[in-house]
């Protein structure tokens, strides 16, 4: 790779994001750094439809179960049910939308620390202790608990805003147990969901081939710029 086609690299990723890449990889070496670079970002578009997947499976069956065992579609504005901070962002969402406000369109709107929130102690009584085999209907029973569920949601919350904020995950060590973590809690929600999830997941396949396909075709791309 010559100088000029990686200094072209660099002035659209910034000197800055790479030498991260310098410092987790203990190497100064080009071609290396720049492969690293691409590889973890198919590795995060990997991760895109799970987590997807999780995020709007957990959203509707939630949203699915509420409404039916509380007789109210709009339950997320049932009096003293939410926290006051859950009353807050339903209150952003209605004002981010600009058509009619049906139930649909609101919690579409609401982000997944919402969602996220519902886990949290307050709801152990209104929602977990009454309802987690409804939402989780799949879930074994050893972890069919709040503060199980919390955990394993909050981890993956983490991971997730990593992705969308185009963090660094190549240098996480345990990938394939947060890949796992994620597919099970998706079956845990929905087995279709999980058997089309699975048939399209690529992350398994891109960590180990993508590094020597990306290899070829940086190659090619140097050939082109000498």
């Amino acid at each position: 790779m010559n100088d000029e086609f990686y200094k072209n690299l660099e002035k659209s990723v910034s000197t800055e994001r790479l030498s991260h890449y310098v410092t987790i990889f203990q190497t100064k070496d080009k071609k290396t750094i720049i492969i690293k670079y691409l590889l973890n970002i198919e590795l995060s578009k990997s991760f895109y439809l799970p987590l997807q997947k999780l995020e709007t499976t957990l959203r509707n069956n939630i949203h699915t179960t509420l409404s039916n065992q509380l007789e109210n579609d709009n339950w997320f504005e049932i009096s003293d049910f939410l926290t006051n901070d859950s009353y807050k962002k339903i209150s952003e969402a209605k004002n981010n939308i600009n058509k009619e406000l049906t139930p649909g369109r609101i919690i579409s709107e609401l982000n997944f620390g919402f969602w996220c929130a519902l886990f949290s102690k307050p709801y152990d009584q209104k929602v977990w202790n009454k309802y987690t085999k409804l939402i989780f209907p799949n879930i074994p029973r050893k972890y069919a608990t709040r503060k199980v569920l919390m955990k394993k949601i909050n981890l993956i919350r983490k991971f997730r805003n990593k992705i969308f904020h185009f963090d660094t995950i190549i240098n996480i060590k345990n990938l394939f147990e947060i890949h796992k973590e994620i597919s099970e809690i998706i079956y845990w929600l929905n087995k279709d969901v999980y058997k089309l999830t699975i048939a399209f997941d690529e992350f398994e396949y891109i960590y180990n081939n993508e590094e020597k396909i990306i290899k070829e075709k940086l190659d090619e791309l140097s050939k082109d710029n000498q």
